[in-house]
């Protein structure tokens, strides 16, 4: 199965979409995944400080916030470093958000032995 795991950008064909991190790892646990991976995974209305994702990522660098109540590709990330419930071959990151992406790749870097990006 290939996982696509973004909250707003459709899944190409032949993927499967979640859209949180509870419904990734659902996926993962299953085995057998090749996965692209977001950062941002939206953000709860307390986070957001009463902003629109436009509003919010135009005021603060195009970076979203670490939202603890939706999680992150980096939740996810440090997840299946905790639990060693990884896809077979290493995740790959598609996501935008330069700082959160890099910290996602460390991550995986650390489990696959590969230079992160």
């Amino acid at each position: 199965m290939k996982l696509w795991v973004d909250d707003r950008r459709p899944a190409p064909v032949g993927w499967t979409r979640a859209l949180s991190v509870s419904e990734a790892q659902t996926f993962l646990r299953s085995g057998q995944v090749q996965a692209s991976l977001d950062h941002d995974l939206g953000a709860c209305d307390a986070c957001m400080n009463g902003m629109t994702v436009q509003e919010w990522l135009e005021t603060h660098d195009y970076d979203m916030p670490g939202c603890e109540n939706v999680g992150t590709g980096l939740t996810l990330c440090l997840w299946m470093e905790e639990t060693g419930c990884w896809p077979k071959q290493a995740p790959v990151v598609h996501s935008m958000n330069h700082k959160g992406a890099e910290r996602m790749r460390q991550v995986i870097a650390r489990r696959f032995r590969i230079a992160s990006e």
